[in-house]
């Protein structure tokens, strides 16, 4: 939640400008962050319009009477916003550099890279599980890594027992990660 007051002031009174930015000031906005992200993250927008500045008019006086203060003056004041612009960028965490737009439905979808599937790039793709994944970075892109399953099994699961005891091959040969081939076929 952003709440501010700050552009609650009487001037200007007609074509004042409101620019807020959500990341000014907030960790990681150099060098973007998980942190960030949870931050900036929203689906929906509320604008609350509260009350106006009145200018004291709710206390106006009608014919010289101060018993006979309009309260209905505040009722002919009104908020009015020609445009609202919100910049906005696709949750791919990390594992896109574009969404793109599907032509028929309208919805933003991820172009996944670094091994990721799923609609926000939120999980390995079936034959690269031989690590948990994770998030990517600017620093640590957190790429899918490929199980070793010898042609036999067209998708894995990462399996933490696998990987703490290290019986987890990876294809260069070394044990290490939890890749656990599903579905193994006999080839011959």
């Amino acid at each position: 939640v952003h709440c501010t007051s700050e552009y609650s002031k009487i001037t200007p009174l007609e074509g004042g400008e409101i620019h807020t930015s959500l990341v000014n000031g907030r960790p990681g906005v150099e060098k973007p962050s998980l942190e960030l992200q949870k931050f900036t993250r929203a689906r929906y927008v509320r604008l609350r319009l509260i009350s106006p500045r009145t200018l004291n008019a709710d206390l106006m006086i009608i014919n010289r009477q101060t018993h006979r203060i309009d309260r209905s003056v505040t009722m002919r004041y009104f908020y009015s916003i020609s445009d609202i612009s919100i910049g906005g960028q696709c949750i791919c965490y990390g594992h896109a550099e574009s969404c793109p737009s599907d032509p028929v439905t309208g919805q933003f979808k991820c172009e996944c890279r670094h091994n990721t599937c799923g609609e926000s790039c939120n999980r390995c793709c079936p034959m690269f599980n031989q690590l948990p994944w994770k998030p990517g970075t600017h620093e640590h892109p957190n790429s899918c890594q490929q199980c070793q399953c010898f042609n036999h099994a067209d998708s894995c699961v990462y399996d933490e027992e696998l990987d703490n005891n290290k019986w987890s091959i990876t294809p260069e040969g070394v044990y290490e990660g939890g890749g656990r081939c599903v579905d193994c076929k006999v080839i011959g």
